[in-house]
């Protein structure tokens, strides 16, 4: 906030955090148009649904969700769109989901994360949460106590600002257990539908990255019935790319309830990354300041893109850095020069990637992603592993630490680089080869030659390692 307001801004322009399911967030909403269209019209075409949406880390899927979302709770549809929205309430909070969560845990999520999602609507709308909904939650909060407290394994908290008074000592009337999962399901849909107007609810799950394909498939296979066929519910379902596939292909019971084809939402052009920074300039803007600019140049901008591959997330976070950095040493700064911005940028890769601890066998797995090779398990010898489990280990070392990321195609796993492959290879973690052909490319983008910001292929684009695994 201190470098920011000294810029002449309210917040950091370029924060990380998704865009929320509320007006003034979805102002700073930028692209997808395409997606955006074929997200609502697979998602409220029935009575319920089941949308997968999928992409590389970084890359927006919570935020695009989030703006869809709004579109349909305000009615306000995309440019272009012939239909009229069917009028959801949101789901303000989006679900976790750990490994090893069971469907009670998830059940009790889902139930507080609709109750809640109500009692924001009631805020928002200046009325009182009905009843019921208090009821739900004083229990909930109550059953989250006794089970251990503090989030516990249900991993939720009533947000401050609800103005929800629960009153009594907080303590639940009803059992310790609740049974019949589609009544009380059933209930809130109802409640929303007669009370508050709503054509359904939005539920949104994220974090399945971080689920194993065994993992996924019972949770999927347990929530069929219980949870995902109830009409006036529309889940979205976020996660890596593939899940989908694995999904219809592995689980033709659950398959048949997916809405349309998986959504995958592809690294965003340089223009829109461009335009979403821009759009946080105009709306950010302190109004004492109306000449405030963006601290950054548009080719440095553009550099950071390129480097972080595109990734959203990253780009953001790489123009943030470089800026406190920067102006942190020089407040007198406005406008970033080339060369500092560079060399901040090139300080920010060595300490992210100092703690990396790339053994020399993982550097070679690396290594073959940045030159395209290709390899399968068989190969392991190669990369000096004994066995092909050892080297599958160590493929989701890396993708766990974000140096690479993974797409399931049936039995087939695709892993590509990631930005952080990117700060990696800046550093000369991959070798010193590597290192100049990394540096070659950086300095030919950190030229300031106009051309070189349009959106054609570069030296990073389509690098992947592919990876025939077999069937534990």
């Amino acid at each position: 906030m201190l470098i920011w307001r000294h810029l002449g801004f309210t917040r950091n322009l370029f924060f990380v955090d998704p865009l929320r399911p509320i007006s003034e967030d979805l102002r700073l909403f930028v692209g997808r148009d395409e997606e955006t269209r074929r997200y609502l019209v697979d998602l409220l075409s029935d009575k319920r649904a089941l949308k997968v949406v999928t992409g590389d880390v970084g890359v927006g899927k919570t935020t695009f969700v989030n703006a869809c979302q709004y579109m349909s709770y305000a009615g306000q549809s995309p440019d272009g769109f012939p239909f009229e929205l069917p009028k959801l309430l949101p789901c303000f909070d989006k679900i976790q989901v750990r490994e090893g969560n069971n469907l009670d845990v998830f059940f009790q999520q889902v139930m507080v994360t609709i109750c809640q999602s109500i009692a924001y609507h009631c805020k928002i709308a200046t009325i009182e949460p009905p009843t019921l909904v208090k009821e739900y939650l004083r229990f909930f909060l109550d059953l989250n106590i006794q089970s251990g407290g503090a989030g516990g394994s249900v991993g939720f908290n009533l947000p401050a600002g609800f103005g929800i008074e629960l009153g009594g000592s907080g303590k639940a009337s009803t059992p310790t257990s609740i049974k019949n999962i589609r009544h009380h399901l059933l209930k809130l849909v109802e409640l929303s539908m007669d009370e508050l107007r709503f054509d359904g609810i939005s539920v949104v799950v994220n974090n399945l990255d971080i689920l194993s394909k065994d993992s996924l498939l019972q949770f999927v296979n347990e929530a069929r019935d219980e949870l995902f066929d109830i009409p006036g519910i529309y889940w979205t379902l976020i996660g890596r790319k593939g899940i989908a596939t694995v999904i219809s292909t592995e689980s033709d019971r659950v398959g048949d309830y997916l809405s349309g084809t998986e959504l995958c939402l592809t690294p965003l052009k340089f223009p829109d990354t461009k335009q979403i920074i821009d759009r946080r300039v105009d709306e950010l803007r302190l109004d004492s300041r109306p000449d405030a600019v963006c601290p950054l140049q548009e080719d440095m901008i553009y550099l950071f893109h390129d480097m972080s591959l595109k990734e959203t997330r990253e780009t953001l976070s790489i123009c943030g850095e470089v800026v406190r950095r920067v102006i942190g040493v020089n407040p007198a700064l406005k406008i970033i020069p080339r060369e500092i911005a560079v060399s901040a940028f090139v300080q920010y890769a060595y300490e992210r990637a100092k703690d990396l601890d790339l053994s020399e066998s993982k550097v070679k797995i690396l290594s073959a992603v940045w030159a395209k090779e290709s390899c399968r398990p068989k190969d392991f010898a190669n990369f000096d592993y004994k066995t092909i489990q050892g080297f599958n280990s160590a493929l989701k070392v890396l993708s766990d630490k974000g140096i690479l990321s993974v797409e399931e195609k049936g039995r087939a796993r695709i892993y590509r680089m990631t930005g952080l492959t990117v700060l990696a290879a800046i550093t000369g973690a991959l070798g010193e080869e590597i290192r100049q052909a990394a540096a070659s490319q950086m300095n030919k983008l950190s030229e300031p030659v106009a051309s070189t910001m349009e959106s054609e292929p570069t030296a990073f684009d389509e690098a992947q390692l592919s990876l025939e695994l077999d069937e534990d």
